[in-house]
């Protein structure tokens, strides 16, 4: 399903749907749609200033992994601008942390902490350095700065595979030591994905 709005494609993929669905199966719906809400939220911190950089947007799309916004190509904003726009995301997850959390301080609701404490995770997730998360991409804008565009992918390359090896690790501990967690193998086979695409460039 899509929509056309501005000159910008808005899609709806069956993945989402499907692992909206698979969510509902193991998770309260509250959860689920907090969390949805977080991951569109998220989106809407990248999709604030890239409007406000005057970035032209070709997709949102709605996928497996939640939201993601496509860009067209060479859109010539510097790369400090670039690594605003990666950390966007991240810092709407970490105002609407201190926002929720504050709201259950004084109302005592439970559903603010939830989402609080889902914001927060949203938030630690994408700080982690690895290139197909924001934290990753906004260090990748850095070292660009700095490095030749392909001295930078080779830095960035490896510190995504060394990133991601102990990511794995945890999560098998994790799953091993305490119990399993479908949440935690998903991401790591996404990054698995992600990471394998980006080391060997395709």
């Amino acid at each position: 399903m899509h929509l056309n709005f501005k000159g910008t494609r808005f899609e709806v993929g069956f993945s989402f749907v499907l692992v909206v669905t698979a969510m509902l199966l193991f998770f309260e719906e509250k959860i689920v749609l907090l969390s949805v809400l977080s991951s569109v939220l998220h989106e809407l911190g990248h999709l604030f200033l890239m409007m406000l950089f005057k970035e032209k947007i070709e997709r949102v799309v709605f996928g497996a992994f939640g939201v993601r916004i496509e860009k067209i190509a060479f859109s010539g904003i510097s790369y400090k601008k670039e690594i605003a726009v990666a950390l966007g995301g991240i810092l709407m997850n970490l105002g609407l942390t201190a926002v929720s959390f504050s709201i259950y301080l004084l109302f005592h609701l439970q559903s603010a902490l939830i989402f609080a404490i889902i914001n927060l995770l949203v938030a630690v997730m994408n700080s982690i350095p690895i290139k197909s998360l924001d934290m990753g991409k906004a260090l990748s804008f850095l070292l660009m700065m700095k490095f030749t565009d392909e001295k930078a992918d080779s830095i960035m390359k490896i510190i995504s595979f060394i990133f991601f090896i102990l990511f794995s690790a945890f999560t098998a501990f994790y799953c091993v030591s305490i119990k399993l967690n479908f949440s935690l193998i998903a991401v790591a086979i996404y990054l698995l994905t992600e990471t394998e695409l980006k080391i060997y460039g395709q």
